[in-house]
């Protein structure tokens, strides 16, 4: 199991409506990671397989995008991460869910 890498928001209210910036440092180690996830991927037909990592602030952009990743099938989340040239976080590979 891999830490968890924590998602961040400043609230700043000096500037009229208050405003919540969000941001979520990817630690090369994890990238680097994902990468070889990539590289090593094999379907597990006994049970679950990681198709994605998705990090928290991709997944809050979304529910504010009215995508609810926590809903959504595996194929859509993979179709939208692609999409939005997101792969890296695709652990499939080039393979198809």
């Amino acid at each position: 199991m891999h830490e968890l890498i924590e998602s961040k928001g400043t609230i700043y209210s000096n500037v009229g409506d208050p405003v919540i910036a969000r941001q979520q440092e990817m630690p090369e180690e994890y990238l680097d990671l994902l990468k070889r996830q990539q590289e090593e991927f094999r379907w597990n037909l006994n049970g679950f397989t990681k198709v994605a990592s998705i990090p928290q602030a991709v997944a809050d952009k979304w529910l504010r995008e009215g995508f609810d990743i926590y809903k959504a099938p595996a194929n859509e989340i993979i179709r939208r991460l692609r999409m939005e040239e997101l792969d890296l976080f695709v652990t499939a590979g080039n393979r198809t869910v």
